[in-house]
């Protein structure tokens, strides 16, 4: 429980001197009756105590200046009107009777007085108090002006807790029947109350946890043995919770509410596992959806991606780069928001569908053959061009009616089937008064012409 010193603000009023301000002196003289009474008010700023707190005890403070013989009983006075820093004896507060004493015998220098007023703290009262003792001899005690030892009002207290807030899930559709459910409360809370309701009202309550152990703001059904509600599809619940700790019960919150629907998952219809193409086309099903987004993947190496898209008619998307043929790896990633829409967030209860596609990439000779294929070589250069059948296993073949070039032309061969190309050059070599041998590089152009249908044709023109 915390526990904060209080300083008072003392003043010295005298009745041998009614009408002299004597402020705030750092000592203070205090008789009954005998010559005249000497007394000392205290303003006590209580409300430096949180309003929200319950006060357990206030306890004053007060220390002598000197030691005195005999013994001297202090008392405390409420004071009951309000009054002025330029009081004197005469101006003084009327003042209620006496709320606590304490006497001590032959007091010591810096004797501390304690005396107990928790029942005139917890008033809260700004009219501040009246300190005196019974007897005539003259005791004195140090005031607000002292170097050492001033008087203070130690006030111990406790904070009721807040009302649980931001309760989740609330306020929409949440994809879990039996969601962990959260919300802000006390720091130091030992207990949660959870209460369900099909309406949001006490009468209407179908589910009360009682008290159940905790020290985190979280409700998890798995660990509560009651039988808290699992809901069904497009149910809606209300649910509240207070909470205990060392500062007692929180008020309960407000009811939050929520509605039950499963995700609805997209169904991925191509690629299929196994495809001859590098940058195929992701293709999707779904009954209704509000928003979309995808990324595709070659291993761990993100090539492409498409940001969230508030689009309910699109089920496809091509990327823009491409992964190897053949012994490509690829993956594809979507993101879907279904039309139950708000959708909530809560524990182990997701708010977007995600499903992943991979596919591998594979060489297929499937489709029409291609009809002619041509090198054109612009340059004195000799061509090697070799073909090999596109399958899993290639087997080189040669070309037949390819010519040898030395000047440039056009060489022109018709294969019979899906072919993959490969070209090597040998280069003219030049010599210089200055430098090594060095080869000019000869350049070549490969056209195909023919329908290519579904065959795939890779090569380095």
């Amino acid at each position: 429980m915390p526990t904060v010193n209080i300083p008072l603000t003392t003043y010295s009023i005298r009745q041998t001197n009614p009408n002299h301000k004597y402020g705030s002196p750092a000592e203070n003289p205090l008789r009954a009756g005998g010559a005249g009474d000497l007394r000392m008010l205290a303003r006590v700023p209580i409300d430096r105590i949180p309003e929200d707190a319950t006060i357990t005890s206030a306890v004053l403070q007060i220390a002598t200046s000197e030691a005195a013989t005999g013994t001297f009983t202090m008392r405390v006075h409420p004071n009951t009107e309000s009054w002025k820093s330029s009081v004197n004896w005469d101006k003084k507060p009327a003042r209620g009777a006496s709320i606590t004493t304490q006497a001590k015998t032959n007091p010591a220098k810096n004797i501390v007085y304690q005396l107990d007023v928790t029942a005139w703290a917890v008033t809260r009262s700004k009219l501040g108090l009246s300190l005196d003792i019974s007897e005539t001899a003259i005791l004195k005690v140090r005031g607000s002006s002292a170097e050492v030892n001033k008087p203070y009002l130690l006030v111990t207290y406790t904070l009721v807790p807040d009302a649980p807030s931001n309760l989740t899930p609330d306020g929409g559709t949440v994809s879990d029947a039996d969601p962990i459910l959260a919300y802000e409360g006390d720091e130091d809370i030992t207990q949660q109350n959870i209460q369900f309701s099909s309406a949001g009202t006490v009468g209407t309550i179908t589910y009360d946890s009682g008290w159940l152990t905790t020290s985190d703001t979280r409700y998890d059904p798995a660990t509560d043995p009651g039988a808290n509600p699992v809901l069904t599809a497009g149910q809606t619940i209300y649910w509240r919770v207070k909470t205990n700790g060392p500062n007692g019960n929180s008020p309960w919150s407000g009811w939050a509410v929520y509605t039950f629907r499963a995700l609805v998952l997209p169904v991925i219809t191509n690629p299929p596992s196994t495809t001859d193409d590098g940058s195929p086309t992701l293709q999707w099903t779904i009954a209704q959806q509000t928003s979309w987004k995808a990324e595709f993947w070659n291993d761990s190496k993100l090539l492409d991606s498409v940001a969230w898209d508030e689009d309910s008619v699109t089920r496809t998307w091509t990327p823009n780069r491409s992964i190897k043929v053949p012994g490509g790896h690829g993956k594809f990633v979507l993101f879907v928001r279904d039309q139950y829409v708000p959708r909530v967030a809560a524990d182990a209860a997701p708010v977007v569908s995600v499903v992943e596609k991979e596919f591998d990439t594979v060489l297929s000779g499937a489709g029409s053959a291609i009809n002619t294929i041509a090198a054109n070589i612009n340059n004195e250069a000799y061509a090697v061009i070799t073909a090999r059948v596109l399958s899993a296993s290639p087997t080189r073949l040669p070309l037949s009616g390819m010519e040898k070039l030395s000047r440039s032309g056009t060489a022109t061969v018709t294969p019979s089937s899906g072919l993959l190309l490969h070209r090597s050059s040998r280069a003219r070599p030049s010599r210089s008064p200055t430098t090594q041998p060095r080869f000019a590089r000869s350049t070549h152009g490969l056209s195909v012409h023919g329908p290519l249908a579904s065959s795939r044709l890779s090569g380095r023109p």
